[in-house]
């Protein structure tokens, strides 16, 4: 999905928290297209309260390009259910 087209301008931002093993986060994220940032503890939890995920993983989010959460969810609901989320905040444009 992220190769498409449609979302070359959508920025995929991945999160680990701290009880990620660093090394295997650090091979495993080589062949993951985005922006990747291992958290330290405090950092988990200001992310964890401010998305309301409070650190439950797998936890999605998305944002227009407003800014505005239109998404959030903790659990994997497939990659339909991605991709719809993604076209609806793509309708919201600055």
């Amino acid at each position: 999905m992220k190769q498409e087209e449609k979302y070359k301008d959508v920025v995929f931002i991945y999160l680990a928290s701290p009880s990620s093993d660093l090394n295997q986060w650090m091979e495993i994220t080589k062949d993951i297209p985005g922006e990747h940032y291992y958290l330290n503890d405090l950092q988990n939890k200001a992310v964890g309260n401010q998305l309301e995920s409070q650190g439950a993983v797998p936890a999605y989010t998305i944002f227009n390009a407003k800014g505005e959460m239109t998404f959030s969810q903790i659990g994997w609901l497939g990659v339909e259910t991605i991709r719809t989320a993604l076209d609806k905040a793509m309708l919201t444009t600055e």
